[in-house]
């Protein structure tokens, strides 16, 4: 009997062991304050916009919630999940997926061919993002600094006028190693003002920068000069007095602050999903104003 209970408790064995393994926790909640500063001093004036928002982010899903609207939209919630983004309304209660590119072109405005007589050509494009050592601590967490050095030349050719804009952009960008924070909202590319050519090498130099963004210091100088091309068939140019080249600044801060890592379970899942009262409509209810286009 003994030799008979041994033998079945064995053969019971390998089913006792293979039995379902407890559920997989979820992942950790990270969230922050988002700051982003950027201000613009031209020789038609000085601008300036302002970002501060509440972004959490739990695996593949996050959230951005702005204190004011997005630049050009109505939009004070942005979604991420599996299948893009959803920009959110809070007054009118609507909802409009999404691509990265529509939730850059907020800041940035799209990108597009200006119609008329120009012709536009990047020259002596230089692309460099480098790792420079350690960054100041976060929380009692390492940073990591990034160096950013960047140069180009524009060259707009109209009838009988050549101009040049001569930029440079420099700074430092900071990261953590803390992959759970991650999510698309992290993405700097669009804190460069830049296109064509300039933006594929940005882009290329970025695809470096590893880990979550923390903080990101950049200015942007440009000089702008002309000068007045001989008339074809031989005429005399238009007289113009030489003038002192044009200078613009454009400077960016990004900080984060207020970083908190806590359990998953603590988190609502309700958070990153769209309220049940609202309704999808196309991403152009949702916009407003003109997008400036690139140059």
């Amino acid at each position: 009997m003994k030799s008979f209970l041994l033998a079945s408790l064995l053969a019971l064995e390998p089913a006792l062991f293979a039995a379902d393994p407890p559920g997989t926790p979820p992942p950790p909640v990270v969230s922050y304050r988002l700051s982003e500063i950027v201000k613009s001093r031209t020789p038609g004036g000085e601008m300036g916009s302002a970002l501060s928002a509440l972004v959490t982010v739990q695996g593949e899903r996050a959230r951005l919630e702005s204190e004011r609207p997005l630049p050009r939209s109505s939009v004070r919630v942005v979604l991420s999940g599996e299948k893009g983004l959803t920009f959110l309304d809070l007054t009118e209660k609507l909802a409009a997926a999404g691509t990265r590119e529509d939730f850059q072109a907020l800041f940035q405005g799209r990108a597009g061919a200006e119609p008329g007589t120009a012709a536009n050509a990047y020259r002596e494009v230089a692309a460099s993002i480098e790792r420079d050592g350690a960054g100041k601590p976060v929380d009692g967490r390492t940073s990591t600094r990034y160096r950013v050095q960047i140069s180009y030349i524009l060259r707009t050719l109209t009838p009988g006028r050549v101009q040049h804009v001569k930029s440079e952009i420099k700074g430092t960008i900071e990261t953590l190693d803390l992959d759970a924070a991650r999510s698309p909202f992290d993405d700097l590319s669009r804190l460069f003002l830049v296109r064509g050519d300039v933006r594929e090498a940005v882009d290329r130099e970025l695809a470096k920068v590893k880990g979550l963004p923390v903080a990101v210091a950049l200015e942007a100088v440009s000089e702008m000069s002309a000068e007045v091309m001989a008339v074809p068939g031989g005429g005399a140019p238009d007289t113009e007095p030489a003038q002192p080249p044009l200078k613009s600044t454009r400077t960016v801060t990004r900080k984060l602050t207020a970083l908190s890592v806590r359990e998953g379970k603590a988190q609502s899942p309700a958070l990153f999903d769209v309220p049940e009262d609202f309704h999808d409509r196309g991403l152009d209810r949702l916009l407003g104003g003109a997008s400036p286009v690139l140059r």
